[in-house]
């Protein structure tokens, strides 16, 4: 499960909430889900935990396994095979709650985490399930591939797996082939609509399996949110002949909603001052001068209702002399 990580450098400055786009810890976590991540270092994981874990380009959210001649073992819960391992210091966080519709579901209570230790066990024992039937497979396969290479004049790739993930702005397309002897490659064909035709993208990619089969992924980086982009995987045989193609798979960045900004409004009452003497006093009188202040407020504007209105009021002097 891919996760969208501009924000993360090489370490996580604190907890940081993460929206969940990709789909291989389906049912665990479903795409639109929102995880709290916190730092941690890889002597700290337990098996079960849900892991954040980092390459040179990407970031993904995987379950933790525990650890295999010093590296760190994960596996997507919707997937059957287990990741590359990772180097301990690809590890960056450890998911500690777990949101969805607004909905708490997952914090880590005692309970949860007996559950999810089971779980770790039951993936460990179908990744090992799996990675054995693809040795025996390959084993029965590889001998009767070379007999067939040498009497047939074409063949598919047996593919196993393909599929596309959608992160913050790339797409990462994946596949897996369990065999792939007589062939050299392979070409990876893009199209924004589904029945039209589709251009290569990745150019000539090397078979990189051969009896055994391989792993592979491609991150397309001219992509556009809120876009849908249709994937076409064509296989290169190596006696000349034209290759098979895949039907196709799509993926789509979403587009992330912008918050809508209102422009709060300033009052500034005004007010005039009107000064008004009174007549000279005769001679006879006292000189007793009086003035009489007069102020005319100026209308106030109606202020125009917002979500969050924010008026602020002063005055421009406390005090006048007469």
């Amino acid at each position: 499960m891919m996760v969208w990580l501009d924000a993360i450098t090489e370490k996580l400055p604190g907890p940081l909430r993460l929206r969940v786009h990709g789909r291989s810890m389906l049912p665990t976590l479903r795409p639109g889900d929102e995880v709290v991540v916190q730092p941690v270092v890889a002597e700290a994981l337990a098996p079960g935990d849900w892991v954040v874990v980092r390459n040179a380009q990407d970031a993904f959210l995987h379950r933790y396994l525990g650890c295999r001649e010093g590296c760190i073992v994960t596996k997507g819960d919707g997937h059957r095979a287990f990741d590359p391992v990772w180097p301990p210091d690809a590890v960056l966080g450890r998911v500690v709650e777990a949101q969805r519709e607004g909905r708490c579901f997952y914090n880590r209570t005692p309970g949860q985490l007996r559950r999810e230790r089971l779980l770790a066990a039951g993936h460990q024992a179908l990744g090992d399930v799996w990675d054995v039937l693809r040795r025996v497979k390959a084993l029965f396969l590889g001998p009767f591939a070379v007999l067939m290479a040498a009497s047939l004049a074409y063949a598919a790739v047996t593919l196993v797996d393909f599929y596309a993930e959608a992160g913050a702005d790339t797409i990462t397309v994946y596949w897996e082939t369990a065999t792939e002897v007589g062939y050299m490659g392979f070409y990876l064909l893009r199209s924004q609509d589904k029945l039209a035709d589709y251009e290569d993208i990745s150019g000539f990619i090397d078979c990189g399996g051969g009896i055994e089969g391989a792993l592979y992924e491609y991150k397309d980086l001219a992509v556009t949110p809120g876009v849908t982009y249709y994937y076409v995987l064509e296989d290169v045989p190596d006696n000349g002949s034209s290759g098979d193609k895949t039907d196709p798979i799509s993926a789509t960045i979403p587009l992330e909603a912008s918050p809508t900004v209102t422009p709060t409004q300033e009052i500034t009452p005004t007010a005039t001052a009107t000064f008004t003497p009174t007549p000279s006093p005769t001679p006879s009188a006292s000189p007793t001068p009086t003035a009489t202040f007069t102020p005319t407020p100026s209308p106030t504007p109606s202020p125009t209702s917002t979500p969050n209105p924010n008026v602020r009021f002063w005055a421009a002097k406390t005090d006048l002399t007469a």
